[in-house]
């Protein structure tokens, strides 16, 4: 559905997320998110902002007068320390469970920030306000929350709807072009597990040209991951195609400890090699294959990693994926571009699996 709401131009774009748990509405517009929408908030309730320094450096002006906790920028504040911090940091400030959290920032800030407000009191309000396009299309909607371990990432979390999600493109004018290749990872594998006019949509768009459309871009996304999450919000079974690259994609970066490789960086060298062995087992052309790597090529994300000797090691991370089954874990592949199955392996015959389409000739 679409709509208007108090506070944003006549253009925003509105749809809402039925969970069985929440039902609560994703407005989407450009340069809407000002101080006055931070005041409001704290006129309804007491709230504390978690965001992280990178962020507060660009949009303090926003957070006036309002209690906010900052975190270091990177995946390696996801951790139980931070956790605690922030944990004690509300406890200073008397929030009760008729207060909120705020999380202003990325992926790392939304999940984090939205484990706090899980945990805190049993569960108190929640608001995800994304500014990286990764967070605006994906991990600010569904209400996965979640910090990491040693073993590997989001291995401590829940699920935990928000309240609101509130998306101003404006601040995509400030994300690196790192940082905005890794949204589009996640843009294409929603045009690669549901949506083939969307993917074909990134295949002919010239790279320039996504600040035209990106309202509708993130619409889309959202509105793709809005219908999965309302069938199955705690991941038991549709849900799980949200997770095509993302086994792969997690492995490669909890081997590098996080600093190898960005999370969108990750997920497309786990779609690629997904994409190749559709190839492999003739399930996609040598034509869809070809054009999976050229638009990953477009948005500047790798199709692999740098040393092709590390794979076996890599792969040995998917044994501690959420998702495993005793020595079974399942990835989702593709059927063809726009739909997927759930597989299960083995890490021996996914190992096998690897060497068969290293030595098959691809594109």
């Amino acid at each position: 559905m679409k709509g208007k709401i108090m506070g944003t131009h006549d253009d925003a774009q509105i749809l809402y997320v039925d969970a069985p748990s929440k039902q609560y509405a994703i407005t989407i517009n450009h340069d809407w998110i000002d101080h006055a929408l931070f005041k409001r908030l704290t006129e309804e309730r007491r709230i504390v902002v978690i965001t992280d320094e990178n962020v507060h450096a660009l949009y303090a002006d926003l957070l006036e007068g309002i209690d906010v906790f900052i975190i270091k920028a990177g995946e390696a504040s996801k951790c139980l320390s931070v956790y605690g911090q922030i944990q004690t940091y509300l406890i200073e400030k008397n929030l009760t469970r008729t207060d909120a959290v705020v999380a202003l920032g990325g992926g790392v800030v939304g999940d984090l920030a939205g484990y706090v407000a899980a945990t805190y009191m049993r569960g108190i309000g929640f608001i995800q306000i994304p500014t990286s396009l990764l967070a605006m299309v994906d991990s600010s909607v569904g209400g996965k929350v979640a910090i990491n371990h040693g073993v590997g990432k989001n291995i401590i979390g829940t699920f935990y709807q928000p309240d609101a999600v509130y998306i101003d493109t404006a601040f995509l004018k400030t994300l690196p072009d790192k940082e905005r290749s890794c949204g589009f990872a996640e843009v294409i594998k929603y045009g690669l597990i549901s949506d083939r006019a969307l993917f074909d949509q990134l295949t002919h768009m010239e790279a320039p040209k996504w600040q035209e459309r990106i309202k509708d871009i993130i619409y889309r996304c959202c509105e793709i991951k809005a219908e999965i999450v309302s069938k199955d919000e705690e991941d038991k079974g549709l849900r799980q195609i949200l997770n095509f690259g993302h086994t792969i994609g997690h492995a490669v970066e909890s081997y590098y400890h996080y600093s190898g490789y960005a999370h969108g960086e990750g997920v497309a060298i786990g779609m690629y090699m997904k994409a190749k062995m559709a190839y492999a087992t003739k399930k996609i052309s040598k034509e869809d294959l070809k054009a999976v790597e050229v638009v990953l090529k477009k948005f500047n994300l790798p199709l692999q990693i740098r040393e092709m000797s590390d794979w076996p090691r890599v792969l040995k991370e998917v044994i501690h994926d959420k998702k495993a089954e005793g020595k079974m874990f399942r990835l989702i592949e593709l059927v063809r571009i726009g739909e997927t199955e759930m597989v299960s392996y083995t890490y021996e015959t996914l190992l096998e699996r690897l060497g068969e389409i290293e030595n098959k000739e691809m594109v």
